[in-house]
């Protein structure tokens, strides 16, 4: 998932939808497309910021 917001229902509720990523749209292009290539090799990919508490 790409989305604005970081608030945790968000994360929660993508990734209760089956979501494996979730990032940020301000994420960098590189990083973007690493994140990518993360998910399709079956690794779950999470925004740092989303992590924190």
């Amino acid at each position: 998932m790409l989305t604005t917001f970081d608030r945790d229902e968000y994360v929660h509720a993508a990734l209760r939808a089956g979501a494996v990523g979730f990032l940020l749209k301000a994420t960098p292009p590189r990083e973007l497309a690493a994140a990518v290539r993360t998910v399709a090799a079956g690794n779950a990919m999470l925004a740092p910021t989303v992590t924190r508490g």
